[in-house]
């Protein structure tokens, strides 16, 4: 199988490895990964190699710790515009639920299963690579965006009540840095990555602040040297966000973006583009990416591009490409 991950989670990497001394250019070249992976949150990797990444980080950093660091760095702004979508939702448990059945869109490889024991909450995390890969850095950094996820939803919010962290005998300093972490007991008896909080939690209100409301979504329209993108660009990542949320309307990505929807077509037009054509080309770009570099069932692949209908879909990826969709991956994989 193939798994595929947005590049939005290596926010903060290149910078954290420059502090530790080390070239971030080296270490992504040693594992196979594209240079331009560091310039570009959009661009989807090999799920596999961006966990091989980490772990060889830390070992060439000599810092067990480092997820969490990287974690510290890290917030909503991973999920790009879906980050900014989360906030909208009324509750904390409106939240989750958006997060759990979108999530595989950014991160194909990674779930979030939610589970009720008595009182608490279980956000359980599994990784369909876990049993060929190492990937104790990239569960413990999954696991720290959770916790900053939920305390930028929700600045007061009780702490979490519980965390599993997988390893059986953890290093001390990554022990006493999970505790301070998440500020609550570390379980490390069973082999898995999951995190408790209370149950009432969920039906509370979001509630992030305005300035890291702001922060959010002045970091999509931006790119990571902090270049404004054009009005085009940013529709298309809002785009790429929404999908597979089934809300990608026109009104759905004005509001995010933060215009009148007859603002953002003037705009659009200025740039000699419209809605419709960026919504066009950006489910091009992402089923071919999907159909050429990962195992996604069609079907599946269909529901994330916003269609109810594999029929549909197909019917539109043959006028785009003059092919079937398991045509064309059949050939590409051939050619590839």
């Amino acid at each position: 199988m193939r798994y595929l991950a947005r590049s939005g989670g290596l926010l903060g990497y290149a910078e954290l490895v420059r502090r530790h001394g080390h070239d971030p250019n080296a270490l992504l070249k040693a594992v196979g990964l594209p240079l331009t992976a560091l310039e570009n949150p959009d661009i989807y990797l090999s799920y596999p190699k961006l966990a091989a990444l980490y772990e060889h980080t830390a070992q060439v950093l000599d810092e067990p710790r480092f997820a969490l660091q990287l974690g510290l760095r890290q917030g909503l702004e991973v999920v790009g515009a879906l980050g900014a979508w989360l906030c909208e939702k009324a509750t904390i448990g409106e939240a989750l639920y958006g997060l759990q059945r979108h999530l595989s869109f950014h991160a194909r490889g990674i779930d979030v299963h939610l589970h009720s024991h008595g009182d608490q909450v279980e956000l359980e995390l599994s990784l369909a690579f876990a049993h060929t890969s190492d990937c104790q850095q990239l569960m413990l950094l999954s696991l720290a965006l959770l916790q900053q996820g939920m305390r930028e939803l929700q600045p007061n919010q009780e702490t979490a009540t519980a965390v599993w962290i997988g390893a059986q005998r953890p290093l001390p300093s990554v022990l006493r840095a999970c505790e301070e972490f998440f500020r609550c007991s570390v379980n490390t008896t069973t082999p898995r990555y999951a995190i408790r909080f209370p149950l009432s939690l969920l039906s509370r209100s979001v509630a992030v602040s305005p300035k890291l409301r702001a922060r959010l979504q002045q970091h999509w329209r931006d790119d990571w040297q902090l270049m404004p993108m054009s009005i085009s660009s940013q529709v298309a990542r809002c785009i790429a966000a929404l999908l597979p949320t089934g809300d990608c309307s026109l009104s759905a990505v004005a509001q995010l973006i933060g215009l009148h929807s007859r603002t953002l077509q003037a705009k659009l037009k200025a740039e000699h583009t419209s809605f419709d054509a960026c919504l066009r080309q950006v489910r091009l770009n992402l089923a071919c990416t999907h159909l050429r570099d990962s195992d996604v069932d069609i079907t599946r692949l269909a529901l994330d591009m916003g269609y109810g209908d594999i029929a549909v879909f197909s019917r539109a990826f043959k006028q785009w490409t003059g092919f079937a969709p398991s045509q064309w991956r059949r050939d590409k994989v051939l050619t590839s």
